[in-house]
């Protein structure tokens, strides 16, 4: 029963293992925005490194609205991606009541070549990118 247990606590682990590796190969890469469901912005960049970091660059008229960098962790369970910015384009930043975290629900679709973001601290609204082709 102990063998058992541990067999099966042993495969959870490497399942979990595997979907957080698979999610975050999925992430990896330079990203255009195609859509955003406000009129705040209608250009946008965001890039996703295998080390765990994270750049974004929004701009409106090509007059940049906002940009942030920093690490960024996945949780595949929850199809949640949590951004820890470090840097941010207007200091001081003008909601202070908006803490460094930016936190995503977040789905692929198109074969994993279009990914939709959908931040908690905004609700309702949703970012649409498109992975840029090396």
């Amino acid at each position: 029963m102990k063998n058992t247990f541990l067999l099966l606590l042993t495969l959870s682990l490497f399942s979990c293992k595997s979907s957080l590796e698979t999610t975050q190969k999925a992430f990896i890469g330079t990203w255009h925005l195609m859509s955003i469901n406000s009129n705040t912005v209608d250009k946008g960049v965001i890039m996703y490194s295998p080390d765990g970091h994270m750049a974004a660059m929004l701009s409106k008229k090509d007059t940049i609205v906002i940009g942030y960098s920093g690490r960024y962790k996945i949780n595949p369970q929850e199809s949640i991606v949590t951004h820890f910015r470090d840097f941010y384009s207007i200091l001081p930043h003008p909601r202070p009541d908006i803490v460094p975290i930016f936190i995503r629900d977040y789905s692929f679709s198109q074969d994993g070549q279009v990914l939709t973001l959908k931040p908690k601290e905004i609700k309702g609204q949703e970012l649409v990118w498109k992975k840029v082709k090396p």
